[in-house]
């Protein structure tokens, strides 16, 4: 038995035709798009090579100086915040305390220094 074709319709082929040729538009623009995408690095770090070297010694280091600032910044910031929420937690905490067992009100920098703290500490152990 000799196996019949089917005709197909003009509207399917042409479908089929336009299907393959938008996949081989989207797999072409694929690799266009890397290799363009490569082309612009490379050209990206060739102008930061370049920018680095027209910049002076001085302005290196003013650069320099700025970022370990802005470092130092962040860290005091963070600091600052820890302590607070310790400086709470001390002060709710002496209240449960008996109070002359221990003051952390003493250890605090921002009211004694710790020579104080150690001569009070002193005084209670070996009162005069």
């Amino acid at each position: 038995m000799p196996v019949q074709k089917q005709a197909g319709s003009g509207f399917e082929s042409f479908t089929f035709y336009l299907s393959l040729l938008l996949l081989a538009a989207a797999i072409g623009s694929f690799f266009y798009f890397q290799y363009s995408v490569g082309q612009r690095i490379a050209k990206r770090d060739e102008l930061k090579i370049e920018a680095s070297k027209s910049k002076t010694a001085e302005q290196k280091n003013l650069e320099n100086r700025i970022m370990t600032v802005r470092q130092q910044l962040r860290d005091f910031s963070a600091a600052l915040n820890e302590r607070k929420l310790g400086t709470m937690f001390f002060s709710k905490f002496e209240t449960l305390v008996f109070p002359e067992v221990f003051s952390f009100a003493r250890m605090d920098p921002c009211r004694n220094s710790t020579s104080s703290f150690r001569n009070g500490f002193l005084e209670r152990i070996n009162p005069k």
